[in-house]
């Protein structure tokens, strides 16, 4: 986990990730569920394969970007996505 002013980075974590913050946030490579309540901050969550879990973004009103990158191609996968 890093922070700095505004932005918050969590990455690698082994299980269950919650967040609640006003900070622009990116979560990568989490290894359980992912719950995010994003007050008008910007959220990235990155993969380097498709998620096993559930994620639930939380976001009043800023950007979103969800990505997956697969350790067999270079190009960006798709994402199982049920609700965000």
């Amino acid at each position: 986990m890093e922070a700095s002013p505004g932005h918050l980075e969590i990455y690698d974590a082994p299980g269950n990730v919650t967040v609640k913050t006003q900070d622009d946030i990116t979560l990568e490579n989490t290894g359980g569920k992912s719950k995010s309540t994003i007050a008008e901050a910007n959220v990235e969550v990155r993969f380097s394969a498709p998620p096993k879990e559930d994620i639930e973004i939380d976001n009043a009103s800023a950007g979103i970007t969800l990505s997956s990158r697969s350790h067999r191609a270079s190009r960006c996968g798709r994402l199982p996505l049920g609700r965000y």
